[in-house]
């Protein structure tokens, strides 16, 4: 049984109408999808998923140490 380290970090994306609102450039859910990526981008022997909810919640992407696949589902 191998070790493992790091955390489980799980994002929670809003992608309700509110959030196409451009009151942040581009949109705060193009702008939350930015800094999303950068946050992946400096994960190291982490696990990430992704929730997306607008009014139900449902799991984007499980957990994965894949990060290029986390971020396609970006």
């Amino acid at each position: 049984l191998a070790k493992r380290f790091g955390m489980d970090v799980v994002i929670a994306i809003d992608a309700s109408n509110s959030m196409l609102a451009r009151d942040v450039k581009p949109s705060r859910l193009e702008r939350a999808k930015l800094e999303l990526s950068s946050l992946i981008d400096r994960l190291k022997g982490d696990r990430v998923g992704i929730v997306v909810f607008a009014g139900d919640a449902f799991v984007q992407c499980p957990l994965t140490n894949d990060y290029a696949a986390a971020k396609l589902f970006l």
